[in-house]
């Protein structure tokens, strides 16, 4: 997948500059699949914090952690159960 403007200014905005910083100190090549930008732009951010976080002293590695970069999301997409139309959506109840 090549970067796009998109990825790249989710990324910008969503990281502080002392990170900012440090990440342009190298160079980062990155392989995402599925989803959509703003998952795939929230999936780099984690894995390049998890990557820095061994080259970090113990201040940055604390204002990463404030900041919320060392924080995996879990949010996954729930199932459709059975007798009904989706995950929450029900089919139409008449009661006559």
């Amino acid at each position: 997948m090549t970067i796009s403007y998109a990825l790249i200014e989710y990324l910008s905005t969503t990281t502080t500059t002392t990170t900012t910083i440090t990440i342009s100190k190298c160079d980062v090549e990155a392989n995402v699949a599925g989803g959509g930008t703003s998952g795939q732009a929230g999936a780099v951010r984690w894995g390049i914090a998890m990557c820095l976080r061994s080259f970090v002293d113990q201040e940055m590695l604390e204002a990463m952690r404030l900041a919320g970069l060392l924080t995996r999301d879990y949010r996954r997409r729930e199932r459709k159960k059975f007798g009904q139309e989706g995950a929450r959506r029900k089919y139409t109840w008449k009661k006559r």
